[in-house]
């Protein structure tokens, strides 16, 4: 499978005619048709703008290799977060993360508000 075979099925799941799939990514129903029969090498950008728009792994679209969907950037952030709670030495956070986790959403919600009125001071 070809990366115009790739966007070709992005494209179809999306139910996009190549115009709207174009316009999505500012790019015209003829250079989406170039890249769908691999008649024209797509570039970085395209690609990038192709991954972000419809939620898609960079490496699978170059390639074919890996997941298809990308991870969402929220759970990458979460990820990164939790790993640095997990690397500190700070005792203090990880009590208090381990206690969030025993409480409800209406409180989660108080103390976010919380933590962004301290952060704003």
């Amino acid at each position: 499978m070809t990366i115009g075979d790739r966007i070709i099925e992005i494209r179809k799941e999306e139910n996009l005619s190549q115009e709207e799939f174009g316009k999505k990514i500012g790019l015209s129903r003829s250079i989406i048709g170039c890249y769908e029969k691999n008649i024209r090498n797509v570039s970085d950008r395209t690609i990038r703008d192709i991954c972000s728009n419809f939620n898609v792994n960079e490496e699978w679209l170059r390639t074919g290799n890996g997941d298809k969907e990308a991870v969402p950037k929220d759970i990458n952030d979460l990820t990164k977060v939790l790993s640095e709670i997990s690397l500190s030495d700070n005792v203090q956070l990880h009590k208090i993360t381990s206690k969030l986790l025993n409480l409800d959403e209406k409180y989660l919600i108080l103390i976010e508000n919380l933590i962004d009125a301290l952060i704003e001071k």
